[in-house]
């Protein structure tokens, strides 16, 4: 591995640490971090939770909440058929988007990369614990308007299969 490449990751790294710490329960009981980076319109891009998963994501799928309680309830904010498309419900509309990058590496947080024409969607997951198929996870979700800024969000999910 390069000395650029070992850069890069560690990079990415501590900002995934930083986010994850950053993200803590706001007043209002939503764990949701506006953190405008440049004017944009960040702010318009309100992630909503759905409870019906598109008919992409099928049982061999990994979904997540914005809390452990909303998991258990089944109001996900992100769902992946655990290969190459994801949604996420922002301002009422379902919203697909395609892997840009996946993260192969075994490092302690992987990131993957998801776009869509309006947006990126980061998504750092950590594993907690197996339980036969399933992986209960935990993590960040960072989406980025193009327009620019950024929501970012802690989540909390499976994955089975």
């Amino acid at each position: 591995m390069t000395v650029k490449k070992i850069i890069i990751r560690s990079a990415w790294l501590m900002t995934a640490c930083l986010l994850l710490a950053a993200c803590q329960d706001t007043p209002g009981g939503k764990n949701e971090k506006i953190i405008v980076f440049s004017e944009g319109s960040a702010k318009n891009a309100v992630i909503d939770t759905f409870t019906e998963f598109p008919p992409e994501i099928d049982t061999c799928a990994g979904y997540y909440a914005e809390s452990e309680k909303a998991l258990t309830e089944k109001k996900y904010i992100y769902a992946d058929n655990r290969d190459d498309i994801a949604f996420v419900k922002i301002k009422g509309v379902m919203t697909k988007f395609t892997l840009s990058k996946p993260d192969t590496t075994e490092k302690p947080l992987p990131m993957q990369i998801w776009k869509n024409k309006d947006y990126e969607l980061n998504i750092i997951i950590k594993t907690t614990q197996k339980l036969g198929e399933v992986l209960k996870q935990e993590g960040i979700l960072i989406l980025r308007p193009k327009a620019g800024g950024a929501v970012v969000k802690k989540i909390y999910g499976e994955r089975r299969c």
